[in-house]
C-alpha cells in the first residue's frame, strides 16, 4: 500500500516513488471544450432525453462509458512509461438525486473495470470526485448548470451524501493495493469565510469517515480557488497519509508573446510561492492537473510543457497530466476525424466557435460591450475581481453554451441507433490518432530520475 513519510510517497516496500500519470478526463464527466458538445453534461443529457428520447440517450452514454477508456488505453498509458492514472468521477453514476444514499452498482462496475485494467498493467489509480453533490464551484467541470450556485457548502444533505459516497468507495477499495488513494474534491471554490470554514469541516468529516473503514490509503486534498490556495486548510486535524494536490496549467505561462526565456525560473518562483504552506506542513505534493492546449505557437507550448515537467522533477513532485484523449485539444491521443464522432461534431464545433462558447477560444472583437456599460463605475462593484464586460462575456458564454445544447440535441435526435453506435466506436483506442510531440515529451519525463534529497530546497 502506498504511504507517506515526510514529503515523500513510499511503496509498500518503503521505496520512494514519484507518481507520474495522466487523467482519464471525459469518461464519467464530459468536458465540452474537449469533447465537442456545449454546456454541461447535465444540461446536454437533459436536452438529449427530451428531443431524442431516453433510449437513444442511454445508448450513447453507455457507449461512452464502455468505449472511452478500455484495456488498450490503459496499456498505452503504461507504454508511455507512466505509473498512475487519475480517474475523475461524477457522483451521478453512483447515486441518483431522486434516491439519495442508494448506490448504483453500474457506476461501481465501470470503475471496477478500469481499476482492473490498471491492476493488470501495474498502474496506480487515484479516485477523484470531480463533480460533487450540490456543486463545489460555479463551473461546468463540476456539472453546474447554474454557474454561481454552489449549494455544496450550504445544504447539509449534500454534505451527508458526499461523505457517505466516499465511505462507500473507501469500503469497496480499502484492500486494493493498486488504488493509490482518494482525491476528495476537484477544484473547490469557497468565496466567503463561511464557505471556507465549511470546506474545512467537510474535508475533516470526510477524512474521518474514510479512516473509519480504510486507515491506510492515501488521501489527496486540493486547495481552494481551483486548487490554487491552501493556506486556509487546518492541516493539523487531517492526520497521516495526506498528500496535497495543486493544479497548474501552462497556458497562463504562454502569452501571446514568445515564451519567456526565464520560463523555468518563473515557474519555480510561482510554485515555491503557492506551495510554501504545503511545505511548511511537511507533506508530499502531487500535481493532480497540468497541461497545455494545442493553440497558438506550438513550439512555445512544447517548451512550456517540458519546463513544467522538469521543474516537477527538480522539486521532487509527483504529477498527473490533463488529459488522455479528446478532440485535438490537450491529449496525446485525439479522435480521428475520419470516424463518426468527429464528423458529427465538426459543424457544431464551428457553431461553438462562432459564439465563443468555449473559454479556450478568444472572444470575437464584435463582442465589444463597452458601449452597453458606458456608465459602469468600478466602485459600484467592489466584490468582483472582473470588469463588467468580463462578467457579461462570461455569463453570455455560459448562457449561449447551454442554449446550444438544444441545437446539439436536435441534431442527435435525427441519428439512428446504428449511427450512435458508430459515434461511440470513434472513442476506441484503435480509432484514435497519436500526437507525437507530446507523447515524446511525456515519455522523456517518465524516464527522468527523481531529484535527490539534497536539491529539495523550498522557499
Amino acid at each position: 500500500m502506498l504511504h507517506t513519510s515526510g514529503t515523500d510517497i513510499l511503496t509498500g516496500e518503503n521505496r520512494k516513488i514519484a507518481l507520474r500519470g495522466i487523467n482519464l478526463g471525459n469518461w464519467m464527466l464530459i468536458e465540452p471544450n474537449m469533447f465537442g458538445t456545449a454546456g454541461t453534461e447535465r444540461k446536454t443529457r437533459q436536452a438529449m432525453e427530451l428531443l431524442a428520447g431516453k433510449e437513444k440517450t442511454d445508448l450513447f452514454f453507455h457507449g461512452l462509458l464502455e468505449k472511452w477508456i478500455g484495456e488498450d488505453d490503459i496499456r498505452y498509458i503504461r507504454e508511455l512509461g507512466m505509473n498512475s492514472v487519475r480517474i475523475p468521477l461524477n457522483y451521478r453514476y453512483f447515486e441518483s438525486d431522486l434516491n439519495p444514499f442508494v448506490y448504483l452498482e453500474e457506476g461501481f462496475r465501470q470503475l471496477d473495470r478500469v481499476i482492473g485494467y490498471c491492476r493488470k498493467y501495474g498502474l496506480y489509480a487515484v479516485l477523484d470526485l470531480h463533480a460533487a453533490q450540490g456543486c463545489q464551484s460555479g463551473d461546468w467541470h463540476c456539472n453546474n448548470i447554474f454557474q454561481e450556485q454552489t449549494e455544496f457548502f450550504y445544504d447539509k444533505t449534500y454534505e451527508d451524501r458526499f461523505v457517505m459516497l466516499w465511505k462507500q468507495l473507501a469500503e469497496r477499495y480499502c484492500g486494493d493495493t493498486w488504488v493509490a488513494g482518494y482525491d476528495l474534491l476537484n477544484e473547490p471554490v469557497a468565496e466567503t469565510e463561511f464557505e471556507k470554514n465549511r470546506l474545512n469541516e467537510i474535508y475533516l468529516r470526510t477524512i474521518r469517515a474514510i479512516r473509519s473503514v480504510d486507515p491506510k490509503h492515501l488521501i489527496f486534498v486540493e486547495g481552494n480557488q481551483w486548487s490554487q490556495r491552501f493556506e486556509l486548510l487546518r492541516d493539523s486535524d487531517f492526520g497521516e497519509g495526506i498528500v496535497y494536490s495543486p493544479h497548474y496549467y501552462c497556458d497562463a505561462a504562454v502569452q501571446a508573446c514568445a515564451y519567456p526565456e526565464n520560463g523555468r525560473a518563473e515557474m519555480h518562483a510561482d510554485m515555491a510561492l503557492r506551495d510554501q504552506w504545503i511545505r511548511q506542513q511537511g507533506r508530499p505534493v502531487w500535481v493532480g492537473e497540468f497541461g497545455a492546449r494545442r493553440l497558438g505557437n506550438l513550439e512555445d507550448k512544447n517548451r512550456a510543457l517540458r519546463d513544467y515537467l522538469r521543474v516537477f522533477a527538480e522539486r521532487g513532485e509527483s504529477w498527473c497530466y490533463w488529459s488522455l484523449k479528446d478532440l485535438r485539444v490537450r491529449g496525446p491521443l485525439y479522435l480521428d476525424k475520419a470516424f463518426a464522432w468527429a464528423e458529427f461534431t465538426a459543424d457544431f464545433i464551428d457553431l461553438k466557435k462562432r459564439y465563443c462558447t468555449d473559454r479556450s477560444l478568444p472572444v470575437s472583437e464584435s463582442w465589444d460591450l463597452s458601449a452597453i456599460f458606458r456608465e459602469y463605475q468600478p466602485e459600484d462593484f467592489v466584490h468582483s475581481r472582473q470588469t463588467v464586460q468580463e462578467l457579461a462575456i462570461r455569463n453570455l458564454r455560459e448562457t449561449l453554451a447551454n442554449e446550444l445544447t438544444w441545437t446539439f440535441a436536435k441534431r442527435f435526435a435525427a441519428c439512428s441507433p446504428a449511427q450512435i453506435e458508430a459515434m461511440t466506436d470513434s472513442f476506441l483506442y484503435q480509432n484514435c490518432r497519436h500526437f507525437e510531440p507530446w507523447e515524446q515529451i511525456l515519455r522523456e519525463a517518465c524516464q527522468t530520475k527523481e531529484a535527490p534529497d539534497t536539491v529539495k530546497v523550498y522557499v
